[in-house]
């Protein structure tokens, strides 16, 4: 398991993109003038002194966790997001669309509101799956789509705790072709463990309970208590968390099963996914 850095040098940032271009190419970094991302790996002794020089120079990053193959093999449980992202969930008013496709399972006007998928969403067109056979969108971190043969496959298996609804074109007239969306049915049943470096807060109002991290650049592993994933029956799970790094703004993790993680895995589906290791203690 190491850290790595992704960094996104922007050209609409004029002067601090020189700045921090020049930085990195000092430090010895070879950067291709028609690829603007930069990787670096906390293996590098330099590794936090660049964090604090991507955040002097207001540079866009995000640091991710990368698990050996061996650490992902060995996880009894593990979240899931969307390598590649495309599209958005219609109408494209985020406030619309959650109003049409959602209900309230928590919160209040004065907070963010805790919501669960209530019917399928709608698309402009389908995801043209050729080497991917997974998909997010854009506006949605706790949902992905799937192709047909993800589909197939996944009827086919064991797997307990979802249910593939059809998504439909913008007027909602008929369903796209080879486009499905996984509608997860359950939360977690319990909370994570609290953190040093995670606030949790509650809404004063309704009580909501949110979990704030500092930023969403910096990487966090979740920790939660190993005897309470004993009892549980599904291979796919939305956290009862509501996480994020805004107040009441942010996003149920999907967590997955080491038999659901094998059945990707089987299938090569697994490339299509970004995987992070709860820790279970």
């Amino acid at each position: 398991m190491y850290k790595r850095l992704r960094i996104v040098f922007s050209l609409s940032s004029s002067n601090m993109f020189d700045k921090s271009l020049k930085y990195f190419r000092k430090e010895g970094f070879l950067i291709d003038q028609d690829h603007d991302i930069l990787y670096i790996t906390s293996e590098n002794p330099k590794y936090e002194n660049y964090k604090k020089v991507l955040n002097k120079y207001g540079s866009s990053y995000m640091e991710d966790i990368i698990y050996s193959k061996e650490e992902l093999e060995k996880a009894l449980w593990l979240e899931i997001k969307p390598n590649n992202r495309t599209q958005y969930i219609q109408p494209e008013s985020i406030n619309k669309f959650k109003k049409d496709c959602f209900m309230h399972i928590g919160g209040c006007k004065n907070c963010h509101p805790k919501l669960k998928p209530l019917k399928p969403f709608r698309l402009k067109k389908s995801f043209r799956f050729v080497r991917r056979n997974s998909y997010g969108t854009h506006d949605s971190s706790s949902d992905f789509f799937i192709s047909e043969l993800f589909k197939s496959l996944l009827l086919k298996s064991e797997l307990k705790g979802f249910d593939i609804w059809p998504v439909y074109n913008k007027s909602e007239k008929y369903e796209l072709k080879d486009t499905y969306q996984i509608h997860i049915q359950e939360h977690l049943p319990f909370s994570m463990i609290d953190q040093d470096n995670i606030q949790k807060l509650k809404c004063p109002n309704c009580g909501n309970v949110f979990y704030k991290i500092p930023n969403c650049e910096t990487a966090i592993e979740y920790h939660y208590e190993k005897e309470n994933f004993k009892c549980l029956n599904n291979d796919i799970y939305y956290t009862k968390d509501y996480i994020g790094a805004n107040d009441f703004l942010g996003r149920f993790s999907i967590l997955i099963s080491h038999k659901f993680y094998l059945f990707l895995k089987q299938y090569g589906f697994d490339k299509d996914f970004k995987f992070d290791i709860p820790v279970l203690e």
